[in-house]
């Protein structure tokens, strides 16, 4: 619903005036309702359920706060002169947390259905857009296409990237095409309230940056559960007032999610250094585990998007008798463009540990995304069992 705070009602939507009429209120005797803002739930966003069910997230009145802070000088530093465009759904945690710039700081937000690539850069040009957060596909879309050179999106000064991190090559690629831009990493859940951890800036080193306000991180042994030091690898977790209060109905994996100590388990893989720099390598879930190797789907992608025939990249463990798991990559190649597999394994040699080399290549038209354009690796692994079942 829409409600319009003046103005007559449209056809999409009422206005306040409408909605008072509707019943007997007596605002001499209005009061706030009272509750605990740590306590009582103000939203339930679900998460994407790209490797189970969508789970219901219950973020509380304080939670909720959170964008407000980090929206500000401690993080986005929105203001009034700001134009942000949103291809990412209201109903997902990025989307949510762009109200705290509207709201909190009057900047303008601009929403687009989904990611359309000459829409967005029409959208930019047109209402000279200045600030987007988008995910690592997009920066890769970005730095692979020629459509730049149709339009003029010089008013982008600040791209803030999430979802994923980004090495320290795809940065400098994206920097030295778009050099009118600054970029910085953000790192966040549904379950944490949006942003967590942000890059410093003029930050290039690949880093997803230190934590926010309010907040704190340690990195865990992912068998042990005990905390480990600098450049040693591990699940990151974070507590403070952004942690949501669990899931909607769901008992047993809200004790899986947050711990005795009341830290979330971010199900994520990283590591901090000795400047309390925090990495991460890719979901736990995502990790191939080959010969006692751990390998990163997102680093294979990332290799392969280095290509110049490559448009689009999805990497996935496959079941495999000798090695447990190994890696095999869907490649969408731009059009016109034609390359052997073994061309691209070869490639791939130059920039990847023998261990990490991909064993399949297979094309594909598009590679599934989820709603904020992430690879859905699930669909993939579902595409490849297809494919080897008709054979």
């Amino acid at each position: 619903m829409i409600i319009l705070f003046n103005g007559e009602p449209q056809r999409d939507a009422t206005n306040l005036e409408s909605i008072l009429e509707l019943g007997d209120f007596n605002l001499e005797k209005f009061e706030l309702e009272k509750i605990d803002p740590k306590v009582d739930i103000a939203l339930i966003l679900y998460s994407s359920g790209t490797t189970g069910m969508p789970k219901g997230v219950l973020l509380t009145h304080a939670n909720l706060r959170m964008p407000f802070v980090y929206m500000g000088s401690d993080g986005f530093e929105s203001n009034l002169s700001d134009i942000y465009v949103q291809v990412t759904p209201c109903t997902h945690i990025i989307g949510t947390m762009m109200f705290g710039a509207v709201f909190g700081y009057g900047s303008t937000l601009i929403f687009l259905k989904k990611f359309e690539p000459e829409m967005l850069l029409k959208t930019i040009e047109k209402y000279k857009v200045n600030k987007v957060m988008f995910v690592p596909q997009i920066i890769l879309f970005l730095i692979k296409t020629n459509l730049l050179e149709k339009y003029d999106i010089s008013t982008l000064t600040k791209f803030y990237c999430g979802g994923a991190m980004l090495n320290k090559d795809t940065v400098d690629q994206f920097l030295n095409k778009m050099k009118y831009c600054k970029l910085q990493q953000v790192y966040g859940l549904t379950e944490t309230t949006g942003a967590t951890i942000m890059s410093p800036k003029d930050d290039n080193t690949g880093s997803i940056g230190k934590i926010m306000p309010n907040n704190r991180c340690k990195i865990v042994d992912i068998l042990t559960g005990k905390a480990v030091g600098p450049n040693e690898i591990g699940e990151i977790c974070i507590i403070g007032d952004s942690i949501c209060n669990g899931y909607h109905n769901r008992e047993d994996a809200t004790r899986e999610l947050i711990d005795d100590d009341g830290f979330v388990h971010t199900g994520d893989v990283g590591y901090y250094n000795e400047n309390e720099l925090i990495y991460v390598i890719d979901r736990i879930k995502d990790i191939i585990k080959h010969k006692g190797f751990q390998v990163s789907p997102a680093e294979i992608e990332t290799v392969l998007m280095l290509h110049d025939s490559v448009e689009d990249v999805g990497a996935i463990g496959i079941p495999d008798q000798r090695s447990g798991e190994a890696p095999c990559a869907f490649v969408v190649l731009k059009e016109g463009h034609t390359v052997s597999p073994e061309d691209l394994i070869s490639f791939t040699k130059n920039y990847l540990s023998s261990y990490k080399i991909p064993k399949q290549i297979i094309y594909i038209d598009e590679i599934p995304k989820n709603q904020i354009c992430k690879n859905n690796r699930k669909k993939l692994l579902e595409l490849w069992k297809t494919m080897n079942v008709s054979k």
